[in-house]
């Protein structure tokens, strides 16, 4: 009791009466904004730590909308204490101001991972295969790769065979190049170049787009940058063939909630595509199984237009860590998550669903896409060589 009214500075009378002025300035004083700006903190601690450990009763989602939210509420309530505080102690009120960096710091990073957008061109550029049949495209696409894995030392093996017998015109990468904190050069080297060096060695062309974690851990910009990755500077892009055979869409799906000029660019390259088939790339899946990350919300409301007309049939996508083949009522085009070359995750599927046409988790994955006038034609093959599953797309 006398803890508190030290706390509340609160004085009882001889009678056991409560001076309520007291009470009511102690209710106005600045230790309430202090105790909702450590309410604040701690939950912004809990959803940083549980979006990277990934609980299943929290997802990333969540942290993207709380986590500026909740620094917001510290920074206002910090400052409402400063504000009310009558103390002319310095040592206080330099103590109440170090209390604000936390919250800048969370503010900051959240900044530097939600609203960074560095593509130089409002439109992105379109970039040509170097087809070594001109009357067909053959692409190799892995998702989820950058960890530096056995699994994706397998599979860039795999590929190193494949490449031999039959000439691989490019490799794409689905996002999620690169895991962890390494510094980049060392996190390119060990946990891409090292593994998928058969590739590199051929000399084959490798296309990435970005992934949550190369956000996360930083990478983003410079993979942009890196020649290694393709992407000549843009986080959104075209790869065409020199006939109009098709177009791989490479879009950056993590911004599109907030990047308005890369939408409008999607939709007019959509509206106006001249090419036989249409691919699109990205992390997120327009359409997956409620399992793991299940699909990309926004990107499936964007793109469902152009699946349903027949403009794009195909979509390759990453982040969910199997391989999956689904259809959509409606639409001819296939639609799959190959997020598995680096890190296999058992989705344990409860449902029988539809629209699931093959689900692989046992090993890790990859696809190989060839694109003839006539077809398309997707074989996906699991880490020791194993084929998984075979669609054509006419």
């Amino acid at each position: 009791m006398r803890f508190l009214q030290w706390v509340y500075q609160i004085k009882v009378d001889g009678e056991g009466r409560y001076h309520h002025m007291r009470l009511r300035r102690a209710l106005t004083s600045h230790y309430w904004p202090l105790l909702a700006a450590g309410i604040s903190y701690a939950v912004l601690v809990i959803l940083v730590l549980g979006n990277e450990l990934r609980p299943e009763w929290l997802w990333s989602s969540y942290c993207d909308i709380f986590c500026p939210i909740l620094a917001a509420l510290g920074i206002v309530a910090i400052a409402i204490s400063l504000v009310r505080s009558r103390s002319r102690s310095a040592g206080r009120r330099i103590l109440l101001v170090a209390a604000l960096l936390p919250a800048l710091a969370v503010g900051g990073a959240w900044a530097r991972y939600e609203i960074q957008t560095f593509s130089p061109n409002e439109d992105g550029q379109v970039f040509t295969f170097e087809q070594h049949d001109p009357e067909k495209l053959h692409v190799a696409v892995l998702g989820d790769p950058g960890r530096g894995s056995a699994t994706e030392e397998q599979i860039g093996s795999l590929l190193g065979q494949i490449n031999g017998e039959n000439p691989l015109d490019a490799a794409c990468l689905l996002g999620d190049n690169l895991y962890g904190h390494q510094p980049f050069q060392d996190a390119v080297r060990d946990r891409i170049v090292s593994p998928l060096k058969p590739l590199y060695d051929a000399g084959v062309p490798v296309h990435a787009v970005i992934g949550s974690h190369d956000y996360k851990g930083g990478y983003a910009r410079q993979e942009t940058e890196d020649s290694r990755f393709g992407m000549k500077k843009d986080r959104y892009y075209i790869l065409r063939t020199k006939d109009d055979l098709c177009s791989f869409f490479m879009i950056d799906s993590e911004k599109f909630p907030h990047d308005p000029v890369q939408y409008r660019w999607l939709m007019k390259e959509l509206r106006q595509t001249s090419t036989k088939w249409n691919v699109l790339v990205c992390y997120g899946p327009p359409e997956a199984s409620p399992a793991m990350h299940g699909s990309d919300g926004n990107l499936s409301r964007i793109t469902h237009e152009f699946f349903q007309n027949g403009t794009l049939s195909l979509s390759l996508s990453g982040k969910n860590h199997f391989y999956e083949r689904r259809t959509r009522p409606g639409s001819s085009a296939a639609f799959v998550t190959v997020g598995s070359s680096g890190k296999v995750d058992n989705p344990e599927f409860t449902d029988s669903d539809p629209h699931r046409e093959a689900a692989y988790w046992d090993n890790g994955a990859f696809v190989t896409v060839e694109i003839t006038i006539n077809q398309i034609t997707v074989d996906a093959t699991d880490c020791l060589g194993t084929p998984i599953d075979h669609v054509e797309v006419k």
